[in-house]
């Protein structure tokens, strides 16, 4: 689910926040990418580093899959590099790459494993679960990374952004659920210094959500999102990715 934050919604904008998720029976990518507020086509380089990377990295991991073998690091991140260096190059076609700024926070999960690949803000949490129970103090968390100033961070169209590219391992078979958010989630969803996800927040979702048969899971997250308390907290644009692993044999 996604909402335009109220700081957009004043200025008469849309909001900045893209995203791209591929499945398959035996693979998963999900990317979510904010555009810089500072950046002319921030929320086009969102959407076209999103859907380059996502598609590019289903069409490698499905050969790579084919082959029966675990993914590592050092193929994972030559993959992302050569996907984000398309994104640029589509990019730097438009125009002025600079306008094209934008985050990107991803995951990918394959038999028995996963992974969190990171270039800027927004974060990333994997969350054991057994049977019901949700294994809160064991997550995986991925972390914004930030530059010397609050308001200061990386973005996919950096000269540098190869050196601020972090991936971190989780167990596929003990992420029962992921959930990635943009930087306007991230005030009620985490904890101070974003150190652990806040349970009272993330709970009361993870539980609706997991028991939902409606259908309608989507649009009561986008409610949640939106409504006047957590426009409150954060008037950024925000969205949250929420995956589920089906344990059905």
């Amino acid at each position: 689910a996604t909402v335009t934050g109220s700081m957009h919604e004043r200025r008469g904008e849309f909001g900045q926040d893209a995203f791209a998720v591929g499945l398959s029976d035996r693979l998963l990518v999900a990317i979510l990418c904010d555009g810089a507020g500072s950046a002319r086509y921030g929320l086009e380089g969102a959407q076209l580093c999103s859907h380059v990377v996502a598609e590019g990295l289903m069409e490698e991991l499905l050969v790579f899959g084919s082959r029966h073998e675990e993914v590592n690091e050092q193929t994972l991140v030559g993959y992302i590099d050569s996907r984000v260096e398309k994104a640029r190059r589509l990019a730097r076609e438009r125009g002025n790459l600079r306008e094209y700024a934008a985050t990107l926070v991803g995951a990918v999960v394959g038999e028995g494993w996963g992974y969190f690949f990171h270039i800027g803000d927004g974060v990333g949490v994997a969350i054991p679960k057994d049977g019901d129970v949700l294994g809160w103090n064991s997550t995986i968390i991925t972390k914004p990374e930030n530059g010397e100033y609050i308001n200061e961070t990386y973005f996919f169209t950096d000269a540098e952004w190869q050196s601020h590219l972090r991936c971190t391992k989780f167990g596929g078979d003990n992420a029962g659920i992921i959930v990635l958010m943009s930087d306007g989630v991230m005030p009620f969803a985490m904890t101070a210094g974003n150190e652990h996800p806040d349970e009272r927040f993330l709970g009361p979702v993870c539980r609706y959500l997991g028991e939902d048969k409606s259908g309608q899971g989507g649009m009561a997250l986008q409610g949640t999102l939106g409504c006047e308390a957590a426009c409150k907290v954060s008037d950024d644009d925000k969205t949250l990715i929420y995956i589920k692993k089906n344990t059905k044999k």
